[in-house]
């Protein structure tokens, strides 16, 4: 038996639904979690589940189009956001917390250099050879 035809629904609860699909995506959920989702949600059927789940998937894919340093002021943004609510600011855990937030945020500036997770210096840029230095957590550089 067929699914009795919902109602045709405007262009803004459409984009709605696909914000909110979108945000399903992001939030790590199956293709098949997010159908029986949609389905259930906004009585509409599988094919028309499947349509809105695709039209999310995408927007997502357009919106990761962005340019370098739009993304970089993104994530910038993101960890001012996670600075701005940290609580504990006063006590260690708060204080570590913030100091990894801004380690990252000069990590995408390009202010501390990227290395390996260890700590250890990555080749010589300039000769190409192999250093043995050891970058310590307040940023002092040890050769070996």
């Amino acid at each position: 038996m067929p699914l009795p035809l919902s109602p045709k629904i405007s262009k803004d609860e459409t984009e709605k639904r696909v914000r909110v699909v979108f945000e399903w995506i992001l939030q790590g959920y199956s293709t098949c979690d997010i159908i029986k989702q949609i389905c259930g949600q906004w009585g509409i059927g599988e094919r028309a589940a499947y349509n809105l789940q695709r039209k999310s998937w995408t927007q997502m894919q357009e919106v990761n189009k962005r340019t370098l340093e739009e993304k970089m002021a993104y994530h910038i943004e993101i960890r001012l956001k996670l600075m701005r609510d940290l609580k504990f600011k006063t006590e260690p855990n708060g204080a570590r917390a913030a100091l990894r937030i801004a380690d990252s945020m000069a990590k995408i500036d390009g202010i501390i250099a990227k290395s390996d997770p260890k700590g250890w210096a990555a080749n010589d840029p300039e000769t190409g050879e192999k250093k043995a230095t050891l970058r310590l957590p307040d940023g002092t550089e040890i050769e070996l």
